[in-house]
């Protein structure tokens, strides 16, 4: 999967949904002012008139028409704004609209915890934040679904059935589906469909109370009855165009995804026996909570029963995903029954440990190997056997005090805390003090705990360990972010200076906790040129993490890179981390073909002598995160090998 090229698909799959959205809007605009003609021609009606089409055609009037179109699309738009709005808490509204329940790692039960790691090693081998995992505990069919806007605010929710009846292999199918919508800007696009068909659904509830408004009114009561029965059937009409909008734009990404999971997993078994435990399953993949019809875009496979599920699918058929990826399982599972899945090792959790934990020393030393930008960008959005596996390994590799407190929220700040923990005896005083005058934070104690460990972690695992850490994060009160970012502001100024490490650290925690990036219906993106100066700054900022000298060959090699053809040239003094963070601001309204551009030039500036070390590709990786473009943990796993 091209990570780029499936951002510009999910693009122009907006802008489509949005040239329906009108369309539809339109539509019922005509309708509906049709409708209140005839019912003003019911209420003028004399005793001596003739019904006939120049009778009603009479009715019309300019400034009626002018006022009930303005009327019906302030009604829609404003319906569409207030789901919007609704929604603005990400994948966490809709986990919860649909009665799920966030899984504490530290309480969870067996089946859970294997869910989570599942989860994780996706994430970590994505390069992207681990996101919250729900659990529709009251829910016995077999689904799963992916929902927010970005990254950040991204959740995975699956039902109970799914946790209880599917093996690892069949779970890791799923969650690689699900992960693939991630990547791709599915979920975005299926948060946006929801917010944009509400709209269209007002209208219905419109219809609805003029019905029972008009049951007591003697005078006008039929024209009412007459207008509420019409607005509701259009209002549902619309929801008739919804699911026609809905799957002119799913069915293929599911295709997609379903390809993406095998791709990922390197394992078609896995999904497509979870696709066959639906089909036998006597639940199937149903949902029973009501509002689930706004999202079955958005699951796994389709989660409501009704006639209009079947003539417009979103999903297609059962049968025919299984045959795509697995051509044969049909027939062998018709005449013998199916072979035993290949066992894995299994994870934190269960019963087996991994077979191999990643070599700290290994990960410490600076890299020799020689890599290009192209290389690494081309494992964006992807995820191989290979990162699989070293992501199995990578969260294996944590003890199990520091595994259990990622996944608490003292924990988890106490971690970020011990990671700025200064090595001079003076600062790290006074740190320790800020960090005791914290007391409503109630982490001094998990410092002291955790601090030796995360002394001697291994570089390459500082962002991987963030990354976990950040559902627990998420669960921090506004008032409590507020204050763990005091604290970590004075940390980091304790030494009154701020290196970029620090400078990363906060980039990648706050701006995951507080979800500065939103998405919004119809964002205008930047064209790169308007971007230049923010991209020179942070261009210099990277030079400036290394030891290499900028010729001119170099410069005009990174101007071709990156396609900033008038770039200046770079200031390696250049360190104001507060300038950089607000050119990051701006280079996030880039689309994401832009943003393709200024990470290959980061790429190519760290990699002027031919390697990477560890921390220049943290900062790098840092970059890119808050870009929202993953880049895998591990720059070693490339596509050869």
């Amino acid at each position: 999967m091209d990570f780029f090229k499936a951002q510009d698909q999910a693009k122009r799959s907006t802008s489509l949904l949005v040239l329906l959205f009108f369309a539809a809007v339109i539509t019922l605009v005509v309708i509906t002012n049709a409708l209140a003609m005839v019912a003003l021609g019911y209420v003028n009606l004399d005793s001596d008139t003739s019904l006939d089409l120049a009778y009603f055609s009479s009715q019309f009037d300019w400034r009626v028409f002018a006022f009930i179109s303005a009327v019906v699309g302030f009604v829609i738009f404003s319906g569409s704004a207030y789901k919007q709005i609704s929604l603005r808490a990400g994948g966490k509204a809709i986990a919860e609209s649909l009665g799920g329940t966030l899984i504490n790692a530290n309480s969870a039960n067996i089946l859970e915890k294997r869910l989570i790691n599942v989860v994780e090693e996706m994430a970590i081998a994505a390069g992207t934040p681990v996101p919250r995992v729900y659990v529709l505990k009251d829910e016995a069919g077999i689904n799963a679904f992916a929902a927010g806007f970005t990254t950040s605010d991204a959740v995975i929710g699956i039902t109970q059935g799914a946790l209880e009846k599917l093996e690892r292999d069949q779970l890791q199918g799923v969650i690689a589906h699900e992960f693939s919508h991630i990547l791709n800007g599915d979920m975005r696009l299926n948060l946006q469909l929801v917010a944009l068909l509400h709209g269209i659904l007002v209208i219905g509830f419109i219809g609805y109370y003029l019905l029972r408004a008009g049951r007591g009114n003697n005078k006008n009561g039929a024209a009412i009855l007459a207008l509420g029965f019409g607005l509701m059937l259009i209002g549902y009409g619309g929801h008739f165009f919804g699911n026609i909008i809905k799957a002119s734009i799913s069915r293929q990404r599911e295709y997609l995804a379903d390809a993406s999971a095998v791709q990922f997993t390197r394992n078609k078994e896995g999904i497509s026996e979870a696709l066959y435990k639906i089909k036998q399953s006597a639940y199937g993949s149903y949902i029973e909570q009501p509002d689930a019809i706004e999202y079955t875009h958005g699951f796994f496979s389709t989660g409501v029963k009704s006639f209009s599920a079947r003539l417009f699918a979103t999903h297609p058929p059962l049968d025919e995903r299984i045959t795509r990826i697995s051509p044969h399982l049909l027939l062998n599972k018709a005449n013998a029954d199916h072979k035993p899945m290949r066992k894995v090792n299994k994870v934190k959790g269960e019963s087996v440990t991994a077979s191999a934990n990643v070599s700290g020393s290994n990960m410490k030393s600076a890299v020799v190997e020689s890599i290009t930008a192209l290389s690494v960008l081309s494992q964006a959005g992807n995820i191989t056997d290979q990162q699989l596996d070293y992501a199995h390994q990578l969260v294996s590799s944590f003890n199990d005090q520091i595994y259990s407190a990622s996944h608490d929220p003292c924990g988890a700040m106490a971690i970020v805390c011990c990671l700025l923990l200064s090595d001079q005896a003076q600062v790290l005083n006074d740190q320790l003090e800020f960090i005791q005058n914290a007391d409503e934070l109630q982490i001094i104690d998990h410092v002291f705990a955790l601090r030796q460990d995360i002394t001697e972690l291994a570089l390459g695992l500082r962002l991987p360990l963030i990354d976990m850490a950040n559902p627990a994060l998420k669960q921090l009160s506004n008032i409590q972010v507020t204050r763990f970012e005091q604290l970590v502001k004075a940390l980091i100024f304790a030494d009154e200076k701020l290196d970029r490490f620090e400078w990363v650290l906060q980039q990648v925690v706050f701006r995951h906790i507080e979800n500065r990036q939103p998405s919004r219906i119809g964002k205008k993106y930047l064209p790169i040129a308007k971007v230049e100066q923010s991209a020179h700054t942070l261009y210099s900022l990277v030079l400036g993490a290394t030891e290499h000298q900028l010729t001119d060959q170099h410069l005009e090699a990174l101007r071709f890179s990156s396609e900033l053809m008038q770039l200046r040239p770079l200031n390696p003094e250049l360190t104001d981390f507060t300038q950089a963070s607000a050119c990051l601001d701006e280079l996030n309204q880039l689309g994401f073909g832009d943003k393709e551009k200024i990470i290959r030039g980061c790429l190519f500036l760290i990699g002027i002598d031919g390697i990477f070390s560890i921390k220049e590709y943290e900062l790098v990786r840092a970059i890119a995160d808050v870009l929202g473009v993953p880049l895998p943990p591990d720059f070693r796993i490339g596509p050869t090998h």
